[in-house]
């Protein structure tokens, strides 16, 4: 099937789109599949406990900013208070998934902060 492709997105609820992508290739070498690089007019950044940066293989908490994120939880300022954060003058939100970047630029997914399993995007 050589015109079939697969591809790997990272697509939370709160932003709308895809907000990363990763084209899955079969002869990769890697253990395990990143979810890659942020889509254009996204970005993604991952920060320690105290919203500092974070160097290249170093876990941390993805935040994603963008066209696409949410402007809040209806009815729920504190959640919204909680998800979304200005960095640099950007809104980012806080996506509570736990993350990496490898020494080529592209993002894998470690797992989430707070260890609640999501059925159906709740």
């Amino acid at each position: 099937m050589k015109s079939c492709r697969v591809w790997n997105l990272y697509i939370p609820a709160e932003a709308t789109l895809g907000t990363t992508y990763y084209l899955v290739n079969e002869i990769s070498h890697i253990n395990t599949v990143p979810i890659g690089t942020s889509f254009p007019n996204y970005k993604c950044l991952i920060m320690d406990d105290f919203l500092q940066s974070i160097t290249a293989s170093q876990e941390g908490e993805l935040f994603v900013g963008g066209v696409g994120i949410f402007a809040g939880y209806l009815g729920h300022d504190d959640l919204t208070a909680k998800a979304l954060t200005e960095v640099h003058g950007e809104l980012f939100y806080r996506t509570g998934d736990l993350v990496r970047m490898d020494n080529k630029g592209l993002i894998h997914y470690v797992g989430g902060k707070d260890h609640h399993i999501k059925v159906h995007g709740q």
